[in-house]
């Protein structure tokens, strides 16, 4: 059906156009949703699948339901609360709107024209964003916005490719370093060498750009991802796993040799004395006292407007960094308290857990696209989750942990079907 080429596609465009902008990714995916309800109208099958999303994850849909609810009730009854930021709460409206999209890219398994056509504009952007990221890193200097006219922030020394901050480039392009390094395995254990060579060319690519967007909390994600993937993986591809990961880290270590701009980054998130290491901590003691005062929440973004007096509780002196926590998790708990930070780390757990049994129960080289698929829905959750503790999510953040929670989803009825009609 072409409809459902079609939202294969584009949703499989929507990760680059990350790299673009948010605007882009918003527009694809809008795009994607039109499509989906398209589908929907059209056929059947669809209709059915959809309606097994929902019904075979009921308790995933109670703890969204549940946390919609605990996130909502601090703008009704807390002082502090601002109504527009209640617009947070879109991400559950994007985790919804992706399952169609996510279970396209899961039936596009045989459509190769589709995928190969997508896959090379994707490449095509991702490295088009590290070569203006590697000039933005050795000169200083901003092509694409002096072309453009555009205002150019002084980040130093970083790499924020098409977008305006190294922090969401750096998570953008940490996420898409493990979705290759997942196409690089699969294919690996596939006997596909020349595609797994290609597919290295983009996990080096990708891995260099995190490096030179400077980006700590992007560096400790991917370490944590590489130490637990490791018992993710089994057998003969956990191998191949270890030899890619070493190649990786060895790829760092010189990195880090040659570049001094890297090696103090890197030295600096050990420095006690470093001041934004001391400024995430101050924040975090600070919206620990809110949380403490205010166990069921103060809304989404409240705690801006309570942070002073938390310093000066704590006396801590004041500062022009107080406007968020540099944690998502921290943000959820001071905005929706002990409940709703119980509901979404119980609602992250889960997910990734399923996702790792989903996982296990394939065999790579029989259903090499569906092993792709989850990896990469694992790798993804790992990673942002990991980039969350130092780091507000950004848009790259938020909606690729959304589409890799749909993957999750999805993944069951779509895994079924196919067996089914063989």
């Amino acid at each position: 059906m072409k409809i459902e080429r079609l939202l294969a596609g584009t949703t499989i465009l929507i990760p680059a156009g990350l790299l673009l902008s948010p605007t882009c990714a918003y527009l694809l995916h809008f795009f994607a949703f039109v499509l989906a309800l398209s589908l929907l109208f059209v056929s059947s099958d669809w209709r059915i699948s959809t309606c097994t999303y929902f019904s075979s994850w009921k308790g995933v849909w109670a703890l969204v339901f549940a946390f919609s609810i605990t996130f909502t009730l601090p703008f009704l009854f807390s002082p502090y609360s601002v109504w527009k930021d209640l617009s947070e709460l879109k991400w559950v409206l994007v985790f919804l709107a992706l399952l169609m999209p996510a279970a396209a890219v899961f039936r596009s398994a045989g459509q190769r024209k589709v995928l190969r056509m997508c896959g090379w504009l994707v490449v095509g952007i991702l490295l088009f964003a590290s070569l203006i990221g590697l000039v933005q890193f050795l000169t200083m200097l901003d092509p694409i916005r002096e072309w453009t006219g555009q205002q150019i922030d002084d980040f130093g020394r970083r790499a924020t490719g098409f977008l305006r901050n190294p922090i969401p480039f750096g998570h953008a392009m940490g996420a898409l370093f493990w979705v290759s390094a997942a196409g690089f395995l699969v294919a690996s254990v596939g006997g596909r060498y020349r595609l797994a060579a290609l597919i290295a060319i983009v996990c080096v690519a990708s891995f260099t750009s995190v490096l030179l967007s400077l980006t700590r909390g992007a560096w400790l994600a991917i370490a944590a991802v590489s130490v637990f993937s490791v018992f993710v993986l089994q057998g003969r591809p956990r191998g191949y796993w270890l030899r890619g990961l070493g190649v990786a880290c060895l790829a760092g270590i010189l990195v880090v040799a040659f570049s001094s701009e890297t090696r103090a980054r890197l030295l600096s998130a050990f420095d006690s004395g470093d001041r934004s290491n001391g400024l995430r901590l101050e924040l975090w003691q600070a919206n620990y006292e809110i949380l403490k005062d205010h166990p069921f929440g103060v809304g989404y973004n409240a705690n801006d407007l309570l942070i002073g007096e938390a310093f000066d509780k704590l006396g801590f002196e004041r500062h022009e960094w107080m406007g968020h926590s540099h944690n998502e998790f921290v943000e959820i708990g001071v905005g929706s308290g002990w409940l709703g930070l119980a509901l979404y780390l119980w609602l992250t757990a889960w997910l990734l857990w399923r996702s790792v049994k989903i996982f296990r129960g394939l065999e790579m080289n029989r259903d090499s696209w569906a092993s792709f698929t989850l990896l990469s829905s694992i790798l993804l959750q790992l990673f942002v989750s990991v980039c969350a503790l130092t780091d507000q999510l950004s848009t790259p953040g938020r909606y690729l942990l959304c589409l890799a929670w749909a993957v999750v989803i999805v993944a069951p009825v779509e895994l079924a079907s196919k067996e089914v009609g063989k």
